[in-house]
């Protein structure tokens, strides 16, 4: 049912990536994800030696996802699939920790998109989970593109965006520039006490709520082509504006993962003073998966 895949995980070369990725196939359904761990708030809970916290918790839903897929990915929806894992990872959490108390804000956590497409009569079956800021894009045929917007929107890094023009704009002032770091740093606290709390934000995370899992499904009569994005992959479109979705679902195949990488990288290594595109992170952890099916042979 696979005809091509592109996949692939790039750390933003400060650390280890703390994305991870991965995909499932046989000749009946695909499923694929992106998962992208969130940097923690100081102080670390310290899960394990060789992994940061938001390293670990991605690792573990990628690992339980994977187990699910293959045990249930014939006959469960990608948003069961997806919800299994999130809550299987948080009881490997409690379990690490005894079930003691952690504040929220020190909690692992991670933004989460799958795919499942599945052969139907008349067509394909395309779903869609997610939580977080992972994103995709699907074509179900000529000049039929979805995109699969993140649960969080596009003003959610609005202030912060605001933050990083006016650090880029400090220009060897120090004392003002540790003010505006100070301020970045108290802005995070505060966004990060609201993950999954009423008002706040929702992601994959032990203190989740299931029903803020997004789901969204389509039909398509074509072999369909698709590609998830972590956040720091989708910056080539959503900030950069190097590109659109449907321009990069169709780049990635001729080029790879990899080539849509180098083109983010080229532009963030002549913008290392994140001038032109103010961002907190100069560079980001940035994956991706992309996939064609290919039509069925009788």
């Amino acid at each position: 049912m696979l005809k091509q895949i592109q996949s692939g995980s790039y750390s933003s070369g400060n650390q280890p990536s703390e994305d991870v990725c991965g995909y499932v196939a046989d000749n009946k359904s695909v499923h694929a994800w992106v998962i992208d761990g969130a940097t923690g708030i100081s102080p670390s809970l310290m899960l394990a030696p060789d992994h940061s916290d938001a390293e670990w918790y991605a690792l573990r839903i990628n690992w339980h996802l994977h187990r699910a897929i293959v045990c249930h990915g014939g006959s469960h929806d990608s948003d069961m699939l997806l919800a299994s894992a999130i809550d299987a990872a948080n009881a490997d959490f409690r379990a690490l920790i005894n079930d003691r108390e952690a504040d929220a804000h020190l909690l692992p956590s991670a933004s989460v998109i799958l795919a499942k497409v599945q052969r139907q009569s008349g067509g394909y079956l395309v779903g869609f989970a997610k939580l977080g800021d992972c994103c995709g894009v699907l074509r179900t045929g000529p000049g039929q593109a979805h995109i699969v917007e993140s649960t969080l929107g596009p003003s959610f890094d609005l202030e912060f965006d605001a933050l990083a023009a006016r650090l880029a704009q400090t220009d060897g002032d120090s004392e003002r520039r540790s003010a505006i770091l100070a301020e970045i740093s108290r802005r995070l606290l505060v966004r990060r006490k609201t993950m999954n709390q009423p008002g706040g934000y929702a992601i994959a995370a032990p203190n989740w709520d299931s029903s803020t899992l997004g789901f969204e499904s389509f039909h398509s009569i074509e072999p369909p082509s698709l590609m998830l994005l972590s956040d720091g992959a989708a910056r080539l479109v959503e900030k950069y504006r190097a590109c659109t979705y449907e321009e990069a679902l169709d780049e990635v195949f001729r080029i790879g993962g990899v080539g849509l990488i180098r083109k983010i990288r080229e532009i963030e290594r002549h913008d290392r003073t994140c001038q032109s595109w103010p961002r907190l992170k100069t560079s980001d952890d940035a994956t991706i998966v992309a996939l064609q099916v290919g039509a069925h042979v009788r």
